[in-house]
């Protein structure tokens, strides 16, 4: 199962991916470990 993690802005969306360790950079969102940042 994945969780998605939706963030207001960018900056904070990059914050999030680093403490989850989400790696996988896409065109408008991050994603790995089980995650998908926004």
């Amino acid at each position: 199962m994945i969780t998605a993690v939706i963030a207001e802005k960018p900056s904070v969306a990059k914050d999030i991916a680093n403490v989850l360790n989400v790696r996988e950079r896409h065109d408008g969102y991050l994603s790995g470990n089980g995650y998908l940042v926004t």
